[in-house]
């Protein structure tokens, strides 16, 4: 297990906020750990954050765990690491730009007076449900996206079989400094970026919970799925019954029961956290006043911005650099043995 998440009520002691994320690690459970331990406060110590700039303040804190990292590295992920019992660091290589490979995704919400902010820097998912509708909240960063691949390219990286220099299926992380040598590009243009995609809007009467999920959900469902999944549920747990039994029933839902039929999807480290919006209107058996018992399932539908083909899981190489799935990589082409801006897979 290499994921983490972050479920703070009361954040810094306002009774009016909340922070939530999901760290999705990636060779390794080091940077999610860290990332785990000092988004709090690296958030409440922006400034934007003091000015009340909250979504802009998520976006700084995301630059700021890589720079925290890096300057005490690698003490800074030995410290998380022997923290979370491990004892294990053969596999964190005296410079950080060299070849380990080790990153996270990160999700992050922040709610405070019925306002939510998001950041998203990687393909975890943050998902709205808005009158039994699901409403995505941020945007998959895969390869496939125009955007995503015209900065890899313009930073001299490439792509095949959708894997970022044949290695990783994701373009924006936590981590992963091989990926971010190149001292003549700002942290928002290297290869891999941390920078996240942000955003703030007003919760609504009809919004009744958002979930917060890594890859791995969302590889066997859609956002519609998992929510129909959820709310029927949700709008029938009594108030005794905690929120994590729900997110326990889908998460053995989405496992694998058979690792060759399903291509090795359900077969991820899963993380997902729910956030009831409206459990102080639910009443004991967990129904929403004036809204039926049961719960009507909307049809499943594809998410509009889920990429396409099959996914898979994120890193193909160990932690000594050897090839764990070469099924799933593609020779690189000679031609790209020195990538250039022009490059393409």
């Amino acid at each position: 297990m290499e994921d983490t998440h972050v479920n703070e009520l009361n954040y810094d002691g306002d009774s009016a906020a909340a922070l939530f994320a999901v760290f999705d690690g990636h060779g390794g459970s080091e940077v999610a750990l860290f990332s785990k331990k000092h988004i709090g406060s690296s958030l409440r110590q922006t400034p934007q954050f003091k000015e009340g700039e909250y979504a802009k303040g998520l976006e700084r804190s995301f630059f700021q765990l890589d720079e925290m990292i890096l300057a005490r590295y690698p003490d800074s992920l030995k410290e998380c690491l022997q923290e979370a019992g491990e004892s294990n660091f053969g596999h964190l290589r005296p410079d950080p730009h060299g070849d380990a490979c080790a990153g996270c995704t990160a999700v992050a919400c922040f709610i405070k007076d019925r306002k939510i902010h998001v950041a998203n820097a990687g393909d975890s998912r943050i998902v709205l449900c808005q009158g039994g509708s699901a409403i995505d909240l941020s945007q998959d960063h895969k390869p496939e996206l125009d955007s995503e691949r015209d900065r890899i390219i313009k930073a001299k990286g490439w792509i095949a079989e959708g894997r970022v220099n044949g290695n990783l299926n994701l373009t924006r992380a936590v981590g992963d400094f091989t990926y971010k040598k190149d001292k003549s590009l700002q942290p928002a243009e290297q290869i891999i970026t941390v920078a996240p995609d942000i955003s703030s809007q007003d919760l609504l009467e009809s919004d009744e919970f958002l979930i917060l999920g890594c890859d791995g959900v969302w590889d066997r469902k859609t956002s519609q799925e998992v929510v129909d999944f959820v709310k029927p549920r949700l709008d029938s747990k009594p108030k005794d019954k905690p929120l994590s039994a729900i997110v326990e029933e889908l998460l053995d839902d989405l496992i694998s029961p058979n690792v060759g039929a399903y291509d090795g999807l359900g077969c991820d480290n899963m993380t997902c956290v729910i956030v009831d919006l409206v459990a102080d209107k639910r009443n004991a058996d967990g129904s929403l006043p004036g809204a039926s018992k049961a719960s009507p399932s909307s049809p499943p539908h594809a998410n509009p911005k889920a990429m396409t083909g099959n996914r898979r899981p994120t890193t193909v190489f160990d932690e000594g650099g050897s090839l764990l799935q070469d099924s799933l990589i593609e020779a690189k082409p000679k031609s790209q043995t020195e990538p250039k801006e022009n490059a393409s897979d």
